[in-house]
């Protein structure tokens, strides 16, 4: 399942929610992925990014369905 281009441009348009999907990315460590690079993903809608079960869980938590967060594949 792929994640909407509506979450990831939340996501672009959002600092905090940037910046959590950033900890989350980097495991709350040493940092993995920039922050220009995590933009950069986002922006271009990289698969992994699109595909990335730690935006989803992100987004669950603040309380969307998973109908908001993915495309539809039908």
């Amino acid at each position: 399942m792929k994640i909407k281009d509506e979450i990831l441009d939340i996501i672009l348009s959002t600092p905090k929610y940037f910046a959590d999907i950033f900890l989350l990315v980097n495991n709350g460590e040493k940092v993995e992925v920039s922050p220009k690079a995590l933009e950069t993903q986002l922006k271009m809608r990289y698969k992994v990014a699109k595909t990335s079960l730690t935006i989803a869980d992100y987004f669950r938590k603040k309380g969307f369905k998973d109908d908001q967060i993915f495309e539809n594949n039908d």
